[in-house]
């Protein structure tokens, strides 16, 4: 025990002949003594304050606790159990208590423990983000990426946060303009309020209930027979929403034996169609290059309720063509093109007629929509001067394209992708060669038949690897009778072979169950 500072001064003698003041003192220093050294239940019942300090498990430890509100996910890290860092630091302390103010360990243990805590952080608000993103809350996804972009944290995490914000306005956008029918609809047979049920003397039908037959609105139920029987007993009849997509008002008398539709064996064909398609993208490099094809299996995903695949199906879309709205509507001509071809070699008039009608309807803006309109009305003149038109403008999209997804990644501060995007130079068709010497419209009309057999031959088989690889193999086959055709002046037949290669292209990227 450390002696006192008083045991270390001199003493004083003494007076000569007495000892009266020296057992004093003795008496003094032993009650101080036995005071201080007292435990503490006997220095309370002398009324003494414990002023020592707080006991080893209670040491302050400041903290700093994040502002950000992680709904729907506990991002909480709860309190410490700082009894242990004390423990530590105290040993530490023991140990070199010379140099302990100056030991900058402590410190960095701290920060890093901070820096722990708020990459968590930032890390669970672009979870969450991710979280609406996927859920269509456009709104609610950019927001909560956007505001944590002005926290520390590293490039890698400032990306993705960026990209979600451009990703949910991009999207929104999409959505609004492709609320089209054939387009990002849902499919009437998927409908959760789906029944199945007979008509009397009739068919077997699938359809779900709608409030009325004034708008499309349903009802508020999770059990749709039991709504339907009710709505029939109390009213008489009922609106039902077909999925071949008419609604009726059927009386209580026409149906008979309603019945729960069997939306999981649905749903479970759809999901197996998609997984199918994924699969044989992934084998096919070609196809992964295209924004169509993964497009396609978003619409796919959609329009069956598959919702966790959707949005990363755009995204992927999106990215390889940040104008994808324009280059959806120029298949979708091109489609109506294609159909126009096919009802007049077929002499069908009234679908040559609809097809021209929903062109001019709905894409008259399109590149293919003046090539077509001189198709429709046999102007060969015009027709080889917008088909020149639309080459130029679709190279000039081309580089629009490829422009457009430079700046995206500069926008979000991908350098990576920056440099990768680069180096993938655009795949621009080049123009049409004149044909060999001994070549003519004889050599093209051999090649059309070879397409066209490998063509019908792809027609028929399922969705498959093969299926798409026969397609790929009657392209180039269209392609070179397509251009034999221009160069010996057949118009009629170098759109035949232009359409039927499209439709080849299109018909590789479709997903059927």
């Amino acid at each position: 025990m450390a002696r006192s500072a008083r045991s270390n001064a001199p003493t004083r003698r003494p007076p000569r002949g007495g000892y009266g003041w020296f057992l004093l003192l003795l008496a003094i220093g032993g009650v101080l003594a036995l005071v201080a050294l007292a435990p503490d239940s006997l220095r309370q019942s002398l009324g003494i304050a414990n002023d020592i300090g707080l006991s080893d498990g209670d040491l302050p430890l400041s903290s700093t606790d994040s502002d950000v509100d992680i709904e729907e996910r506990s991002a909480a890290l709860g309190h410490q159990d700082i009894s242990v860092d004390v423990t530590v630091d105290r040993t530490d302390a023991a140990q070199t208590a010379v140099t302990e103010p100056t030991d900058p360990e402590p410190e960095r243990e701290t920060a890093a423990r901070v820096d722990d805590r708020d990459r968590e952080v930032i890390e669970a608000a672009i979870e969450q983000a991710r979280t609406y993103l996927e859920s269509y809350r456009w709104d609610e996804a950019r927001e909560r990426a956007g505001a944590i972009l002005d926290r520390d944290m590293s490039p890698q995490l400032a990306t993705m946060a960026r990209r979600i914000v451009h990703n949910a306005g991009k999207l929104q956008e999409l959505f609004q303009r492709l609320d089209l029918r054939g387009e990002l609809r849902r499919n009437h047979n998927t409908h959760p309020l789906l029944v199945r049920f007979d008509i009397v003397g009739g068919d077997t039908m699938e359809a779900y209930p709608l409030l009325d037959m004034r708008g499309s609105e349903v009802p508020d139920t999770d059990n749709p027979v039991a709504w339907i029987e009710s709505r029939l007993n109390n009213q008489g009849a009922v609106a039902l929403q077909s999925v071949q997509g008419g609604s009726t008002e059927y009386q209580r008398d026409q149906i008979r034996d309603l019945r729960p539709a069997d939306l999981d064996r649905i749903k479970d064909e759809a999901r197996q169609a998609l997984t199918d398609q994924i699969r044989r993208v992934r084998e096919q490099p070609e196809m992964q290059r295209d924004p169509l094809t993964w497009y396609e299996i978003a619409r796919f995903a959609y329009q069956n309720r598959i919702d966790n695949h959707v949005v990363r199906m755009l995204e992927r879309a999106i990215d390889l063509d940040p104008l994808l709205v324009d280059t959806i509507k120029e298949d979708n001509a091109n489609s109506l093109f294609l159909d126009m071809v096919r009802f007049r070699e077929q002499g069908n008039n009234a679908g040559v007629n609809a097809a021209m009608v929903s062109l001019r309807n709905q894409y008259r803006e399109t590149a293919v929509f003046a090539q077509a309109q001189a198709y429709y009305n046999q102007e060969l003149e015009q027709l080889r001067t917008a088909r020149a038109a639309q080459r130029q403008r679709q190279q000039e999209a081309l580089a629009q394209r490829q422009q457009a997804r430079i700046e995206v990644a500069r926008q979000v501060r991908d350098d990576a992708a920056v440099a990768r995007i680069e180096r993938d130079e655009p795949v621009v068709e080049a123009a049409p060669e004149p044909p060999p010497a001994s070549g003519g419209s004889g050599d093209a009309h051999e090649l059309m038949n070879r397409a066209m057999e490998i063509y019908s031959r792809a027609n028929h088989l399922p969705p498959s690897v093969e299926r798409d690889q026969l397609y790929g193999q009657a392209i180039p086959l269209f392609t070179q009778a397509r251009d034999l055709f221009l160069a010996a002046g057949d118009e009629e037949n170098a759109v035949r072979a232009n359409m039927l290669r499209f439709g080849s292209i299109k018909n590789r990227r479709a997903i059927s169950r």
